[in-house]
């Protein structure tokens, strides 16, 4: 009469687990690095639209609204209009930035001119980040 195994050896389990795992590990990785990926676009695009809210909100309050702000800005976190009240996560800082243009002494500008800048900072992987937007107002010459 034969013998019969009805079971795997140990060892071959072992074998068995070890393929496996080579072959499931890089998927695992893959799927980690993609979260990572996505969520540093997510943040880039959360930063890319504070800036473009308060740019957008700074140019609509016009050339004389925005006085210059100096070389450290003003940090704004929420911007209120009416009853609605917008604010950046709290993981993001916004600065602005309001800087007179003044034409040279020959200059035939017939507008004064300010830029407007926004700066979005936040921290992905224990580094610093950070985007700018930078628009123009101007006000005719009186």
């Amino acid at each position: 009469m034969m013998n019969r195994r009805k079971a795997f050896s140990f060892a071959e389990l072992i074998i068995a687990i070890m393929v496996l795992s080579a072959g499931i590990l890089p998927i695992f990785w893959f799927f980690s690095r993609t979260n990572i990926g996505t969520i540093k676009t997510r943040d880039e695009i959360l930063a890319w639209q504070y800036a473009s809210e308060l740019l957008d909100v700074a140019v609509a309050r016009g050339y004389a609204a925005n006085p210059a702000t100096g070389e450290k800005g003003i940090e704004i976190d929420s911007i209120s209009c009416g009853d609605l009240t917008t604010s950046v996560d709290k993981r993001f800082s916004r600065r602005l930035f309001v800087k007179d243009l003044a034409p040279g002494h020959n200059s035939e500008w017939p507008c004064r001119y300010k830029t407007i800048s926004v700066e979005v900072s936040w921290i992905v992987d224990t580094q610093p980040r950070s985007m700018r937007l930078t628009g123009l107002i101007y006000a005719p010459e009186n």
